[in-house]
């Protein structure tokens, strides 16, 4: 049984140290002024928690089953499920599982089923870039999703960190990074081939077209699904998404800004 971690530290501490007991066939164990040994790993481990977040989940993760459980129950209920155990109930539950639940192709190998509550707690485990992401491709911000480039997208982002009270920004590569593996781990797949399709967002070099003849390469964020009309050129296209967002950008840093406290 996980009983609670006490700090935020010890929660993503211990995150690797749950994988290995999950998982793995053999764990080690060191006794005191002893060398480690390794033992046979027959560990099932359940956390029962009134924290929100008791563990700290991965995006992909595939070792945790998540159950929310609501609030306590009339106590008649409990009164009867201890009744229920009294006269065997483990057992009928356990008949119950074997004969009247199908398991067809179920296996070590079959991930968790994915709950609402473990949806909860997965955003509830996402870097900062990685909310600010899904929350612009998904449209819960006041900014258009098109072409722009990344010292903007990066701007917006700090104003909205101040928004939602992340203290500890990463700097803008390592912004960039995280944005890029974040949205490449979220592709989706096509239904009929299986294939991985491009991911909903993609980071490039655009050399910039504007009118007065100028041209300037600047990085870029491209969101899936867009791209220059006909008879314009990609830096035609993107310098004047640019320039628009510019005005977007603008216009969040103060609503961040005039935000009341």
């Amino acid at each position: 049984i996980g009983n609670e971690v006490v700090t935020r530290a010890e929660l993503f501490h211990n995150k690797n140290k749950l994988k290995w007991v999950i998982t793995e066939d053999e764990i080690p164990i060191r006794g005191m002024h002893q060398e480690v040994r390794w033992e046979s790993n027959h560990a099932n481990l359940v956390f029962l928690s009134n924290e929100l977040q008791p563990v700290a989940l991965e995006k992909d993760d595939r070792r945790h089953l998540v159950v929310y459980t609501p609030s306590a129950n009339d106590e008649d209920l409990y009164l009867r499920v201890a009744d229920f155990l009294r006269r065997g109930g483990a057992a009928k539950f356990m008949h119950y599982l074997l004969h009247c639940v199908d398991t067809e192709g179920f296996n070590e190998f079959t991930k968790p089923l994915m709950t609402q509550a473990k949806e909860t707690l997965i955003e509830l485990g996402l870097k900062p870039a990685e909310r600010f992401a899904n929350e612009w491709l998904e449209g819960l911000l006041p900014l258009p999703l098109q072409v722009c480039s990344a010292e903007q997208l990066y701007r917006v982002f700090r104003r909205w960190s101040e928004l939602n009270g992340e203290r500890f920004a990463p700097p803008q590569a390592t912004f960039t990074k995280q944005v890029e593996r974040h949205v490449f781990e979220r592709a989706e797949r096509d239904p009929e081939s299986g294939e991985r399709l491009p991911p909903r967002l993609a980071y490039k070099v655009i050399k910039l077209a504007h009118d007065s003849g100028a041209r300037k390469s600047v990085r870029c964020w491209l969101p899936a699904g867009t791209g220059p009309l006909q008879g314009v050129t990609e830096g035609e296209w993107a310098a004047a998404c640019v320039d628009s967002f510019e005005m977007h950008a603008n216009r969040f840093g103060r609503m961040a800004a005039e935000a009341p406290e």
